[in-house]
């Protein structure tokens, strides 16, 4: 079951239909007139008195083919044009979101589907989504809700990160802020580990500065995905900062992650895939699309490879 949404215009099946209509009443026509060549069987004459048969009962769903699963909604802003695309539990929930949602941005500015499906559990931030909406102004950036999670992503300045969290805490409560919502608090120190040393190099730095700040970044994928986790989101941010501070000319290469399934194939087709996830997010992030070159690898060429981060995502300078 979908709800219908503003302007976002589900024609594929009144297209489907148009195209197999004229097919189905030549079947029909042709069964019709096969049957008019011979006189039907007789037909037993029907009893004055017999009652006609009385409708089956309809069957009812079993909560036994429903699976559970959390309501879901991103928002994404591009260039003041808000989509959105989810899952919630019914029509009613669904009519009720987009209400709010049109009521911060004008319909010629608004476009979405929301999927709904028995067994979807209600969250708590359906209630003030569309409050939260009429704060998210910042064109490239998106924002996904999923039980108590809130992910933000795309390309975000520092001082947005820090207003939507703001608003995000005092809409959202006892959530958790993840993606570029994550170490926003730690500004207030200095930052450690992979993100003390992307923060560390500074416009002017060496190529081999760079790099060496870009093989402690340690930004992790999801499990047999080329998904970014959302816990290294902001050290994506930091990594892109950093590659928009390097020389003007510094290109790299970067190397997908390994997962060492045994089928080589499919492992270099999966670090190929997290490769270009991971530069995707740096040209969101700002970077020179041109200054990033990808590849993948598998478990045996990595184990070859001079670098130390034999396995894991590599960068690597390229000659000029």
């Amino acid at each position: 079951m979908t709800a219908a949404v503003p302007r976002d215009a589900t024609t594929s099946g009144h297209r489907a239909i148009g195209k197999t209509l004229p097919l189905a009443l030549l079947i029909a026509t042709a069964l019709v007139g096969a049957c008019s060549q011979a006189p039907p069987p007789a037909q037993p004459a029907a009893s004055a008195t017999a009652e006609p048969a009385p409708p089956a009962p309809a069957k009812p769903v079993s909560s036994a083919n429903i699976v559970p699963s959390d309501a879901r909604i991103s928002l994404v802003n591009n260039n003041g044009q808000l989509r959105y695309d989810g899952q919630v539990d019914n029509e009613a929930t669904a009519k009720r979101i987009v209400a709010a949602l049109s009521g911060t941005h004008a319909q010629s500015r608004l476009s979405g589907h929301l999927a709904t499906e028995p067994g979807t559990r209600p969250a708590s931030w359906q209630d003030n989504l569309g409050a939260f909406a009429a704060d998210f102004d910042v064109s490239g950036a998106a924002v996904s809700f999923e039980a108590d999670r809130i992910v933000l992503s795309g390309q975000v300045a520092q001082a947005d990160r820090r207003r939507l969290l703001e608003r995000a805490r005092v809409l959202f409560p006892k959530h958790r802020y993840l993606g570029l919502f994550e170490g926003l608090d730690a500004d207030a120190a200095p930052p450690s580990g992979p993100a003390r040393a992307l923060a560390d190099f500074k416009p002017g730095g060496s190529e081999v500065e760079l790099l060496m700040a870009l093989n402690q970044s340690s930004i992790g994928f999801a499990r047999e995905s080329a998904q970014i986790d959302a816990s290294s989101l902001d050290l994506v941010s930091r990594a892109a900062t950093a590659l928009k501070a390097a020389p003007g000319d510094a290109r790299i290469e970067i190397s997908g992650p390994v997962d060492d399934t045994g089928d080589n194939e499919r492992d270099l087709a999966l670090s190929k895939q997290r490769a270009d996830a991971l530069k995707a997010q740096l040209i969101i992030n700002g970077v020179n699309p041109a200054a990033i070159e990808t590849r993948g690898r598998t478990r045996a060429t990595a184990d070859k490879a001079s670098s130390p981060h034999q396995g894991n995502l590599g960068f690597r300078l390229l000659s000029q």
